[in-house]
């Protein structure tokens, strides 16, 4: 725990005591609760607070923030095997990576779209930093220096991080297309050199100089084109954050609304981009419950004599997907619902 850490568990904990005179058994129950709660949870890998801060414990009931809890201890288990297993380094990045990726799928599984958007750029994205870090805890000054070499690419990628309306699949997407460009930038840098070189060398301009020069030009103009496309994914996200035809309807009745708070608006985009990143896993769901059905139906030909016990898991998958799709959306248009009725009557 860090010094910070400790600071405040100690105001708590006089706090506590403080109420506990004052007889104030209500105040003190839900303190004492709290921070038992917080010793608890703590992981012996900084890696997985980080994660578990970003949880929106809130938002979840209890069984499932216990077992997610206990999913998180198994994985502190690994990390610390990992990490005392130096011996072999190659070997132990390898592994590591492997841990990294499935602790992901555990989050997206579990719906923890902001805490592996944040888990991925702190320890994916940008993890060159954390272990500049790591390597000198006792330095005051941390490693500042950008994960890009461009300067262009830099403000595109603080905006992608800062940007709550790209999911955190699209956050890869966009953080592999920018790596590739950054990539590209470099080349063009060093042919640029390069030429310049050539050209100081030679008094008269050849063939080669001249094809040189072309290429040149091309590449500066697709690199170009990236850049705008990769701004263009930024400014549509933010005028227009869904693509399902479904979220984008509901996206417009909050708009409608004229007496919204920031809060409020915050919150109602939070739940309908639940509510679409469910709607993905429904169709998802269903091209891989149609491609089941087209291999079952050539390897079981008497299909009526037969049960496909996977296929008929699929099923109920979907229907659990689907079931959940239609409960957000109900829960959101209510919530719409309430709120317009609310707009009205101040109206």
């Amino acid at each position: 725990m860090t010094r910070t850490g400790h600071f405040i568990n100690r105001v708590l904990w006089k706090f506590l005591i403080l109420l506990f005179k004052m007889k104030n058994i209500l105040l003190f129950s839900v303190l004492l609760f709290s921070i038992c709660r917080s010793e608890a949870t703590k992981f012996r890998m900084e890696k997985l607070n980080y994660v578990w801060s970003k949880v929106d414990q809130d938002s979840m009931d209890e069984n499932r923030l216990s077992k997610l809890r206990t999913d998180l201890e198994r994985f502190d288990k690994l990390y610390l095997a990992e990490k005392q297993d130096g011996e072999h380094q190659k070997k132990k990045s390898a592994s590591l990576t492997e841990i990294d990726e499935k602790l992901e799928k555990l989050l997206d599984r579990y719906d923890l779209d902001g805490a592996l958007r944040a888990f991925r750029i702190k320890y994916k994205y940008e993890k060159a930093k954390v272990y500049a870090e790591s390597n000198h805890p006792n330095s005051v000054k941390k490693d500042e220096s950008p994960i890009f070499n461009d300067k262009r690419l830099i403000k595109l990628w603080q905006r992608a991080k800062e940007d709550q309306d790209l999911l955190s699949d699209e956050l890869e997407e966009f953080y592999g297309r920018i790596k590739i460009l950054n990539d590209k930038i470099a080349a063009y840098n060093n042919r640029i050199s390069s030429h310049k070189e050539q050209r100081s060398n030679h008094i008269e301009e050849d063939e080669e100089h001249d094809r040189n020069s072309v290429e040149l030009k091309r590449l500066n103009q697709n690199i170009e084109k990236e850049l705008q496309n990769l701004n263009d994914i930024l400014t549509g996200a933010q005028d227009n954050p869904f693509k399902e035809k479904k979220a984008r309807k509901l996206w417009a009745q909050v708009l409608s609304l004229k007496s919204l708070s920031t809060d409020e608006l915050v919150s109602l985009k939070t739940d309908i981009r639940q509510y679409e990143k469910q709607l993905l896993r429904v169709d998802h769901h269903k091209k891989v419950l149609e491609d089941a059905k087209k291999l079952s139906k050539i390897q079981f030909k008497d299909g009526d004599d037969f049960q496909d016990e996977q296929l008929s898991d699929l099923l109920i998958d979907q229907e659990k997907l689907e079931k959940k799709a239609k409960k957000l959306e109900s829960y959101i248009a209510d919530r719409i619902q309430k709120l317009s009725l609310t707009d009205h009557e101040e109206l």
